[in-house]
């Protein structure tokens, strides 16, 4: 280079033009909008779990004082962009991948708070079961009503609500297992099947899932109605035969093997189907069997005498099982209120549904769900 000066001065220009070319990237890619597609490809941190698993149950879940430590760590490291509401793929509640349900239904805001979007009757059911000592340790904490003009998932309706929750699955690591199970017998309200129209539509729908399930008289007449292919539709899985079906499975990376897609729970009939995936969920530890045993017996104890319970539909509910990739630490909480609706009547959630009687087999299908992780 020595001999050739231009080529030495060349050289040094291109050095310094890349640099700084170098530098200009890099303050680039912190935009706002870099920034907030970065954010959402990282893992969720450990942080401090909520009110479910303090008091009754500490075997359950994060000891309290610890998530509290780890919250204050893991809050430290999180770059400020982190206040602003962050778009997820979040599961209700929370984690990174979502197992069922709508994605664009959900927002992370922190490492322990998530944003939903709903409506006024999941808030009003929310409202009240914070109101009860046996079920505010049994769903989501609610933590406030969000004013829209926050929110930036999918538009909202005339109808819509969004509200903060404690996020479910903070306090379980990165990446935990998730298991969503609808319970009941029905996940329909009775005004929505009340129409007798009869709809070509549904009829088209039901023969793309079963050619063979629509009778000789419902051909003849050209349609269904909603009713019928609403219950034709609980027919498919377990939820008309156990109370309850598989939702959605979403497995840590510890795992061996791979969860189960959707499209498959959906179409599983069968309860020794439904047993292998319980079995694959807990990967075969008997102590992770018992800490989700004694949750589902809390669920199931905490409800049987509350007037509250008695006197509500929980249509369409779920409960979501979250544990960490060391099957040290698991929980169990009621979700998804959108259908709940109070009862003209009192219920008992065991007898079977028929119309008018407003009945949704809840006790039916956790009673069937808790003798089949005893079988486990």
């Amino acid at each position: 280079c020595t001999k050739y000066p231009f080529w030495e001065k060349m050289g040094g220009f291109l050095s310094r033009f890349f640099s700084r070319r170098t530098a200009w990237h890099q303050r680039e890619s912190y935009t706002p909008q870099r920034a907030r597609t970065q954010i959402d490809e990282l893992p969720v941190a450990t942080a401090p779990h909520h009110s479910a698993l303090q008091g009754s149950e500490p075997v359950i879940g994060i000891p309290v004082d610890r998530a509290k430590d780890q919250g204050k760590q893991a809050d430290a490291k999180l770059p400020a962009v982190m206040i602003k509401p962050v778009r997820s793929n979040s599961i209700a509640q929370g984690a990174l991948l979502q197992v069922s349900g709508h994605s664009d239904a959900f927002m992370r805001v922190s490492n322990t708070e998530i944003w939903k979007l709903t409506d006024s009757p999941e808030q009003k059911m929310f409202l009240l079961l914070m109101q009860s000592p046996q079920l505010r340790n049994l769903v989501p904490e609610y933590l406030k009503e969000v004013p829209l003009e926050h929110w930036e998932g999918r538009p909202p309706q005339a109808d819509s609500v969004c509200v903060a929750l404690r996020d479910l699955t903070a306090g379980f690591g990165a990446f935990p297992f998730v298991m969503d199970i609808k319970i009941g017998v029905r996940t329909f309200l009775e005004d929505e099947v009340s129409n007798p129209k009869l709809r070509p539509d549904l009829l088209q729908k039901m023969d793309k899932l079963d050619r063979s399930a629509a009778t000789d008289a419902e051909r003849l007449s050209g349609g269904i109605t909603k009713l019928r292919y609403m219950q034709f539709r609980e027919q498919m899985s377990t939820t008309s035969t156990l109370g309850f079906r598989l939702e959605g499975i979403r497995y840590g990376p510890t795992a061996s093997g791979d969860a189960p897609t959707k499209e498959t729970l959906s179409l599983e009939r069968t309860e020794e189907g439904v047993l292998s995936h319980l079995g694959a969920f807990i990967q075969g530890d008997q102590g992770l069997k018992a800490k989700y045993l004694q949750r589902l017996r809390t669920v199931s104890q905490s409800l049987s005498g509350l007037p509250v319970f008695h006197n509500h539909q929980f249509i369409n509910t779920s409960l979501l099982f979250v544990h960490d990739c060391s099957r040290e630490h698991a929980g169990v909480w009621m979700i998804d209120f959108s259908k709940a609706r109070p009862s003209t009547q009192h219920l008992d959630h065991i007898s079977g549904w028929n119309p008018g009687n407003q009945e949704d087999g809840y006790m039916f299908g956790l009673s069937n769900l808790i003798r089949m992780f005893e079988q486990l």
